[in-house]
């Protein structure tokens, strides 16, 4: 799923750039700010760096590298956004019955060890990763923005939350800074507010692209360029690559619960919300359920959820009754 501007610029403000493996593009409507865009961007560069030196792994000094190398079950104080954070996540396990889990990272790297190798993980590797897998096994104290393992082996991945939460960082302070006009990217994440220079509504378009054959990729629109204009609201979406493992293609989108990845026909997922880092949560957690359970779920949690599935060799689409409502409201 690709989420793209329409007629961006049109005397608009273009803040881009690349930090961490994040490209970013920001659009502001001049009227909003005098002179102050170097300020500006010195500040987005800064949250997000603020930001991956809390939640980012990868990185051997993070808050959360800290808390994944630890192998205590004492309760370990920790940042009140990473309380937030695995708090959200926790929320969504529990009601998706386990399909998003932050806790599922281990079984994403045995799967890729096993794809370098050219085989399939055998069943007592894949039972082995997840003893040790499961939000269940992980305790919450928000008031003292502290956390806990109950396994000392459980290790939180924030990244499938991470770039919501710097799109909202972004967007409260522009708006603290009185921008009440903006259009932020970050990945494959919009988050949308207010109009642009030229008075019209910022526009954000959703395509889609279509698997011909597994390792090969057409680009079309299956969507035709329905507009999103001036709500403040965040779509996210996914494609599932394909990816060769032993001898047999697989969809590389895992359940947390079996440790395998997915069997289902949803090929894409779009889900609008206020919330970025609520709708990324959601939008993993629907590709994981598949078409019909998505669907109930969507209508469950009053999700503005789009879904696109492959049915009988062509493509159709779901679109829960708050993506419709959205959609209704333009």
């Amino acid at each position: 799923m690709l989420l793209s501007a329409c007629n961006l610029n049109n005397g608009n403000t273009d803040i881009n750039g690349l930090i961490t493996g994040n490209g970013y593009r920001i659009a502001l409507n001049p009227r909003d700010y005098k002179g102050e865009i170097d300020r500006f961007e010195e500040n987005i560069k800064k949250i997000i760096h603020d930001i991956d030196s809390k939640l980012f792994d990868g990185g051997e000094y993070s808050e959360i590298a800290g808390f994944n190398r630890s192998r205590t079950t004492e309760w370990v104080s920790v940042s009140p956004e990473i309380v937030m954070l695995v708090n959200l996540g926790k929320q969504v396990y529990e009601r998706s019955e386990g399909c998003f889990d932050l806790s599922a990272r281990p079984i994403i790297e045995l799967w890729d060890g096993a794809s370098r190798e050219e085989r399939t993980p055998r069943q007592e590797e894949v039972d082995r990763v997840l003893a040790h897998v499961g939000m269940s096994q992980v305790e919450i104290d928000p008031e003292n923005h502290r956390i806990r393992k109950q396994d000392p082996e459980i290790q939180i991945d924030l990244s499938p939350l991470a770039t919501g939460y710097k799109i909202s960082s972004i967007a409260s302070f522009l708006e603290r800074e009185g921008i009440q006009n903006y259009w932020i990217k970050l990945d494959n994440e919009i988050k949308v507010k207010g109009h642009k220079a030229d008075g019209k509504a910022w526009r954000v378009a959703i395509d889609a692209m279509k698997p011909t054959k597994p390792f090969t990729l057409d680009e079309v629109t299956l969507l035709k360029k329905r507009e999103l204009e001036g709500v403040s609201l965040v779509a996210t979406g996914d494609y599932h690559p394909f990816s060769r493992v032993g001898a047999q293609s697989d969809i590389l989108v895992f359940n947390p619960k079996t440790g395998r990845p997915v069997s289902n026909y949803l090929r894409h997922v779009a889900v609008l919300d206020e919330d970025p880092v609520w709708a990324a949560a959601w939008n993993s957690t629907l590709l994981c359920l598949g078409e019909k359970e998505a669907a109930k779920v969507a209508q469950v949690e009053q999700l503005g959820a789009l879904l696109i599935y492959e049915e009988r060799f062509d493509f159709d689409q779901y679109r829960s009754k708050a993506f419709l409502t959205a959609i209704k409201r333009l």
